[in-house]
């Protein structure tokens, strides 16, 4: 069951004033962070349109109500005004002190997936404190990504480019990997800054395209550890210790738990593919991608992810409280098509009840989703990643989105769900 943070504020704004967005938004605040992220093998070798950053926060602020004073706040869970988007919007964000990215790299043709987790290396890092500000020159760090784990801790070092310490964790057996490099890379190769780890990191990078799955056209059956699914979430744990692990930063033992989970559709990623002849008694061939369903045994397998859990505070598709515990099926209200300008970006908000889908139509755009509740699974996190025409997110109940365009063109959405 999903719940609400108590720690996260409220941001009281002038009576009667709208918040000024162009001072300092959170959006922007974000990218910021994204375009910091250290490539230390050459930002040539990596597969732009793969990266898929993962954010941990822990604490958010968001708006009042328009038009409030500083009375009372409504609570978030008592706010039933579908037409006030301000009380969704974030105002501020203080994030965690680690972060992970996952995408493909390409070396001499070869292309596989890897992992990346950066520590924060300043003084506020809560080994930093422990360790009365004297970690080393090197971390230790466990991880399991999904199951695999292995028995010996990752030796992590510091970056001195970015401050931090970082690993880059590579699906790749070692062999010749030196000789594939240029001379940056080699650097971090032998620094630590990159490591095989084909025991951890999964999989290849032409498993799911439409020639390898013609004849498995559930795509929910190939590779299920693969590192990049493009269905199942990518589940990751992580311990953090000194240099000598005899100082630990792992929430008391429990361990940090995060998730890539975005829910990210398109021509290759999609619950089942295939071919039907004279479809619906027509002629020729139609090939399909089937991007969600309640049907056949796809619930099984993967959720209902169409529907929603409702939380107690929940309006259902019928604006009614305390209606029942779920539904199968997602509620549309409106059907939009947007254009968004060079520099244009939706601001991170959220909704409390409804579900909303972004497609993209023409050109390119990072989107970024998170947790606004909290899951007993996984930390609260920003996730951000590219989409391109035919990709297309859906954001759960209780998300938080958001859509950039860094691009100097304009880009064409088609988007629909239901107002909140």
């Amino acid at each position: 069951m999903a719940t609400i943070v108590q720690s996260d504020q409220t941001y009281i704004n002038s009576t009667g004033t709208a918040p000024n967005y162009n001072l300092e938004n959170p959006v922007w605040k974000l990218a910021n962070e994204i375009q910091q992220v250290d490539w230390p093998a050459g930002r040539e070798f990596y597969v732009t349109q793969s990266l898929d950053y993962l954010f941990p926060y822990k604490h958010l602020e968001l708006y009042n109500e328009a038009g409030k004073d500083g009375g009372p706040v409504v609570p978030w869970e008592q706010q039933f005004n579908k037409n006030d988007f301000q009380k969704q919007n974030i105002k501020d964000f203080t994030l965690e002190h680690f972060f992970l990215v996952r995408g493909y790299v390409n070396v001499e043709g070869n292309t596989f997936p890897f992992l990346k987790v950066s520590y924060d290396g300043g003084t506020k890092s809560p080994l930093s404190e422990m360790t009365n500000h004297n970690v080393g020159a090197s971390l230790q760090m466990w991880v399991r990504v999904r199951n695999a784990e292995r028995n010996q801790l990752i030796t992590v070092p510091y970056n001195p480019r970015t401050h931090r310490y970082e690993v880059e964790l590579w699906a790749h057996d070692g062999n010749n990997l030196r000789e594939m490099l240029g001379t940056r890379g080699q650097e971090s190769l032998d620094a630590g800054l990159i490591q095989p780890s084909p025991d951890l990191i999964q999989g290849g990078a032409f498993e799911f395209s439409r020639e390898a799955v013609a004849g498995t056209p559930q795509m929910y059956n190939i590779n299920p550890n693969h590192t990049m699914h493009p269905i199942f979430p990518l589940p990751v744990q992580l311990a953090f210790a000194n240099a000598d692990a005899s100082v630990w930063d792992s929430l008391n033992g429990a361990n940090y738990r995060v998730e890539f989970n975005m829910i990210f559709r398109g021509w290759n990623s999609y619950i089942q593919g295939g071919v039907s002849p004279n479809p619906h008694g027509g002629v020729g061939y139609l090939e399909f991608r089937n991007l969600f369903s309640n049907y056949f045994n796809h619930t099984d397998t993967i959720g209902n992810e169409l529907g929603r859990d409702l939380q107690a505070w929940n309006l259902n598709a019928d604006g009614n409280l305390n209606a029942q515990p779920s539904e199968k099926f997602m509620a549309v209200e409106y059907m939009d098509l947007h254009v968004l300008k060079p520099t244009c970006a939706i601001g991170i908000h959220r909704h409390k009840d409804n579900q909303e889908i972004f497609m993209m139509l023409r050109g390119s755009a990072l989107m970024i989703t998170g947790d606004w509740l909290q899951f007993p699974t996984r930390m609260r996190a920003f996730e951000a990643r590219s989409m391109k025409p035919g990709d297309l997110v859906l954001c759960k109940n209780g998300m938080l989105h958001s859509l950039i365009n860094l691009t100097d063109e304009d880009i064409e959405l088609f988007m629909f769900g239901g107002y909140d």
